[in-house]
């Protein structure tokens, strides 16, 4: 498979998915992972909300480096992402929140009738992406570096 394949393959791929493992540090450099829902753009921009009482959000804004894997089975692919969050604010925002509302319209739905619930929206700017896939044919492991 050629880069620009493979890239072709995972943007479809993670346009597939709904739901990332994210990874943060805390201040004491403690890690966590948490489940997040997400989208992606076309130019590789991550964006994904979270309350703002949560672990990963005071994480984030102690240490913006964060860690992403989208697939994590039954199939066998995988993408690895790294890269530094920021948080949206502004116009950007709420044109963020329309689009999941839009993107993950019953996940939101439920989440936004909770009283509440104050929802940060972070973008993630990937400085690494690499694609893993078992390949059945030749009964091998294959890593492709996207970025």
């Amino acid at each position: 498979m050629t880069k620009a394949d493979a890239q072709k393959f995972c943007m479809v791929f993670l346009r597939e998915q709904e739901h990332a493992v994210l990874a943060t540090v805390n201040a004491g450099g403690r890690p966590q992972a948490a489940v997040v829902t997400y989208f992606v753009e076309d130019d590789w921009t991550f964006y994904f909300t979270t309350r703002r009482e949560t672990r990963k959000h005071e994480n984030l804004m102690h240490n913006r480096r964060v860690a992403m894997v989208v697939g994590t089975g039954p199939g066998p692919v995988s993408i690895q992402i790294e890269g530094t969050a920021e948080p949206v604010e502004g116009t950007e925002r709420e044109t963020v929140m329309g689009a999941f509302l839009t993107k993950r319209k019953s996940y939101y739905d439920i989440f936004l009738k909770i009283p509440g619930y104050d929802f940060s929206v972070f973008k993630v700017r990937p400085d690494w992406i690499r694609l893993f896939q078992i390949n059945d044919g030749a009964g091998a492991e294959v890593f492709t570096r996207i970025i």
